[in-house]
């Protein structure tokens, strides 16, 4: 059910890991896109693990990339051009925050006790999302 997990942070899973070298090798908006929209409502957690990276790849084209920011990300990183569209940052905050408030991946977090750190986690992702776009 939980795939290969190792954290609560969005790159700690294989699924999302996946999602995110298949994106480095053709890296489109379309694929932000799909990656979010599929979480919603969402009866795997690899679809959730996979969102989360998404909305990772969101923050850190607009500048704002994750402490633990993976070598493969910089390129994304940094005021990426051209910008990304203003309807995926919104899908990107949605998505994030409706893994949050009720997710397979929240349920499973929270049965292994370690809800709060997951939270906590998002709730730095969100304000990434929400941050102005930084080019340094």
């Amino acid at each position: 059910m939980t795939g290969d997990m190792w954290g609560e942070a969005s790159f700690d899973n294989q699924a999302g890991s996946d999602w995110f070298e298949e994106f480095v090798a053709d890296p489109q908006p379309d694929k932000i896109d799909e990656a979010l929209k599929e979480a919603e409502g969402a009866e795997e957690i690899g679809a959730c693990q996979r969102a989360l990276v998404a909305a990772e790849v969101v923050a850190s084209w607009r500048g704002q990339p994750p402490a633990d920011l993976p070598l493969t990300l910089v390129p994304f990183s940094f005021g990426h051009s051209p910008a990304l569209p203003a309807e995926l940052l919104a899908l990107a905050m949605r998505t994030v925050r409706g893994l949050r408030e009720g997710s397979i991946l929240r349920d499973y977090w929270r049965e292994q006790k370690r809800l709060p750190s997951f939270e906590n986690h998002l709730d730095g992702l969100l304000g990434r999302l929400g941050a102005r776009p930084s080019l340094i």
